[in-house]
């Protein structure tokens, strides 16, 4: 979505959400359910849920963890599968 992005060039790194991923159950859940785990796995998660996004913006190996739930993106429970 580059026309409405704040900052369109992900030339640093991007930001990924598990929430985006929680979207794609519906199209490829093998695939969804797979990368879920992955981020569990990688610890983005806490006591709610996943956590909101994972900034790879300072660094390509680990992420700043965006630690905040909110609400309407905690439909999807998956990370306890």
């Amino acid at each position: 979505m580059p026309p409405i992005a704040l900052k369109w060039d992900a030339v640093a790194g991007p930001v990924i959400s598990p929430y985006s991923t929680c979207l794609a159950l519906g199209i490829d859940p093998v695939e969804a359910l797979r990368n879920l785990k992955r981020m569990a796995k990688m610890g983005w998660t806490g006591a709610y849920g996943f956590y909101e996004a994972a900034d790879y913006q300072e660094s390509t190996k680990t992420p700043t963890l965006v630690k905040e739930w909110m609400a309407h993106h905690q439909g999807c429970r998956c990370w306890q599968c």
